[in-house]
């Protein structure tokens, strides 16, 4: 059958079972939007092609089926940059399908062409950020290069991938060979580990006096919440998580310890700081949830005894050393670590352990701390008292969105009760992702409530999220925590600096604060806006957006002074000059 390329990209997009394509229109990509007109697959325009790459993360986060953009050349496809990024730094599978200078035209300085360094080289802007880079240069590599896309985005650690696609290719019309996408990969990746180490590893962790799991991204992607879970009840370990990871399991899980960090919990923290053998799994231990990697604060190295599992195998002992290095995926080899346990000896009675005892202390301790600030009556609102109304108005099984602002506060006292409906951007901490990822996120669970609890600072940089949520009826719920400010940034200003440039939002010259009007901005794209100002305001707002059949801005006037209850250690305060008391 004769059909263009774009018609032959499209028809391999619908054998993949691709629901949604998030794009932004140019000359380059033109024909491959007019394909998708008239095919199955749903077309989400976007106003910028950052929001459409973060949409498509948001949307791979929600359902882990490989979200898909589309770019024009030059400045659309360097404009997907930083969306890119924060797909692979929380390995996010995405395909970017990019338009590029014709064929004919390469070496020319064709109309944005990217040739500074060689002809036809805009590749390169993405290329430090994707697992894989093609540049097709004839029609009969077509379809073959969008199904190697498709088994490098998901394959092994998930992660973003690009397709270049000279325009000319686009609309040449010829009889394409049509694969099946989904023949061209592994039928299975539930990759084991060996079971020597696995075994091995089990014996350490049966031996061990206060055994801790430390659950992290890996095994939220791998789907692997039941197995930790069964885990951890067979060996009485509790389980701790990286900031992207909270709610591996219910967080009023006995065995539940928070996330470490710099502003993880004070039980997350302490649990990494007093664990003798630690399982990691699934997780980079960058420096943000390992506490910058200080024995004092973290893994107590050399005491503690350190076992990983992880897909990639170059992440096996590139920041700790290893007693034992599992490599495969994080469901099967957790399964084999139970069955590993089950020849050692009857499940453990944890629950009269002293160390699970201690937890359980500190978690009382950590609670009443917690409550503290959470069921504050003050006004301007506390943000921890915004993060609990939340909860207790967000069905159980509702998304939760934390912008890159208050996601410290979200991670450490948003209660999740199934796994990956909370959903934080910590590997790039791009600002900006969170309200266009909630756009994917509800078209992935078009059932289901999505709020994204977000900053003044970080909605005033991609409010035009509001465009297509209105036009494709995308009923996400934005509650933005008004306090004038870049108010995280604004902490670290004031502790450092002792004066604030460039943090305050107001009038230049004036001490008046300064923001938009968005409950105007809201009405004014058709959305939903209500200005929140007491408690009991926000208790019936969040009613009303959940239950509208729109989207919705809640406009929430917090306190310029929130409470931050640290307990880790990031080194950015140690080197950052000037007025810190060290």
């Amino acid at each position: 059958m004769q059909r263009s390329g774009a018609e032959a990209v499209v028809k391999c997009l619908e054998c993949e079972g691709v629901q949604f394509v998030f794009g932004t229109i140019g000359h380059a990509n033109l024909a491959f939007f007019d394909a998708l007109h008239d095919s199955s697959i749903r077309l989400i325009a976007m106003p910028h092609e950052q929001l459409a790459a973060h949409a498509a993360d948001g949307y791979y986060r929600a359902s882990h089926k490989t979200g898909v953009v589309t770019a024009s050349i030059g400045p659309g496809l360097a404009n997907t940059v930083n969306g890119v990024m924060d797909a692979a730094a929380d390995c996010s599978a995405m395909v970017v399908i990019a338009g590029d200078t014709p064929t004919s035209y390469i070496g020319t300085d064709s109309f944005q062409e990217t040739s500074l360094h060689y002809d036809a080289s805009q590749l390169e802007i993405l290329r430090p950020v994707v697992k894989r880079a093609w540049q097709v240069r004839h029609p009969s590599t077509l379809t073959q290069v969008v199904s190697r896309a498709f088994n490098y985005a998901v394959s092994g650690r998930p992660g973003p991938v690009l397709l270049d696609v000279p325009f000319d290719i686009f609309s040449t019309v010829q009889e394409f060979d049509i694969p099946d996408t989904t023949k061209r990969r592994a039928s299975s990746f539930r990759s084991q580990g060996d079971s020597s180490e696995v075994e091995r590893a089990a014996e350490l962790l049966w031996q061990a006096q206060r055994p801790l799991l430390y659950a992290g991204n890996g095994v939220i992607l791998s789907e692997a919440s039941q197995e930790l879970q069964a885990l951890a009840e067979y060996l009485g370990a509790p389980i701790a998580t990286t900031m992207t990871a909270p709610g591996v399991i219910p967080t009023d899980h006995p065995l539940y310890g928070g996330f470490t960090g710099a502003v993880g919990t004070q039980t997350g923290n302490w649990l990494a700081q007093n664990a003798d053998v630690v399982l990691v799994i699934g997780s980079r231990l960058g420096e943000m949830d390992a506490n910058s990697w200080k024995p004092e604060f973290f893994f107590p190295v050399p005491k503690v005894k350190i076992l990983q599992i992880d897909i990639e195998p170059t992440e096996i002992g590139k920041t700790y050393e290893t007693e034992v290095g599992m490599v495969g995926d994080a469901k099967a080899i957790l399964k084999q670590m139970i069955q590993a346990m089950q020849t050692l000896g009857e499940a453990k009675a944890w629950q009269s352990s002293a160390w699970v005892q201690a937890l359980h202390e500190r978690k009382a301790k950590w609670q009443t701390l917690v409550d503290s600030v959470k069921k504050s009556d003050a006004l301007p609102i506390e943000l921890a008292r915004v993060v609990h109304e939340v909860r207790t108005a967000l069905p159980r099984d509702g998304y939760v969105l934390a912008g890159v602002g208050p996601r410290h506060l979200v991670a450490q006292q948003f209660d999740i009760f199934e796994p990956g409906t909370c959903i934080i951007n910590n590997g790039h901490g791009t600002m900006g992702f969170s309200p266009a990822a909630a756009l994917g996120v509800k078209l992935a669970h078009p059932d289901k409530a999505v709020i994204n609890i977000v900053g003044d600072g970080e909605f005033r940089s991609v409010s035009q999220v509001l465009l297509p949520a209105v036009e494709h009826g995308i009923n996400v719920v934005w509650l933005i925590l008004n306090n004038y400010g870049f108010n995280i940034i604004e902490l670290y200003q004031k502790r450092h600096y002792e004066r604030l440039i460039g943090t305050e939002f107001k009038i230049e010259g004036t001490d008046q604060p300064f923001n938009p009007d968005f409950k105007a901005m809201a009405e004014a794209h058709g959305a939903g806006g209500i200005v929140v100002n007491t408690i009991e305001e926000l208790q019936k707002a969040l009613a009303t957006a959940l239950a509208a059949d729109k989207p919705y801005v809640l406009d929430v006037r917090v306190t310029r002074e929130p409470r931050i209850l640290g307990s880790g250690q990031w080194d950015a305060n140690r080197l950052l000059p000037i007025g810190f008391n060290l």
